[in-house]
């Protein structure tokens, strides 16, 4: 299992009852040179059709990403079910250690907010707090638990 799955489980599972099962990892191939940066185009194009069908989300790695200025080092593409994240994650944004785990959690939390039919992206103004416009952290607030979660 790979180590980043243990991670997301113990930040989702132990904060909001949610945990995540690996249907399948492996290494694609794009029969195409994508250049040193994906850009969205390219990756909705080339790349998210590879998803897992079967999968509720599918989640693909890159060594570059040409993100807006507001998806810094992934994006969660809601009506693919796939998201993207740069192999470095945002160092300028999570704490040093948390830069790519970060990025995983902040688009999985765009996933479970689009799955919960919540209005909006699910950025908030709460620092520190998994989401947020500014500096962001695994931890995740009373108001986040509740827009992710069911019960």
């Amino acid at each position: 299992m790979p180590w980043f799955l243990t991670r997301l489980n113990w930040v989702f599972g132990a904060q909001t009852n949610i945990f995540f099962t690996l249907v399948d990892a492996k290494w694609i191939t794009v029969q195409k040179a994508l250049g040193p940066k994906i850009s969205r185009d390219v990756f909705r194009k080339d790349i998210a059709p590879l998803k897992r069908h079967g999968a509720d989300l599918t989640c693909f790695l890159v060594g570059d990403y040409a993100a807006m200025d507001t998806e810094a080092a992934g994006e969660y593409l809601p009506d693919e079910q796939v998201f993207v994240v740069v192999d470095q994650g945002n160092p300028p944004v999570f704490d040093l250690g948390e830069a790519f785990i970060g990025v995983m959690a902040h688009e999985i939390g765009h996933f479970l907010h689009h799955k919960r039919n919540m209005p909006g992206s699910g950025h908030h103004n709460r620092s520190g707090i998994l989401l947020a416009s500014g500096m962001e952290s695994l931890s995740l607030d009373k108001q986040l638990v509740t827009n992710f979660n069911a019960w």
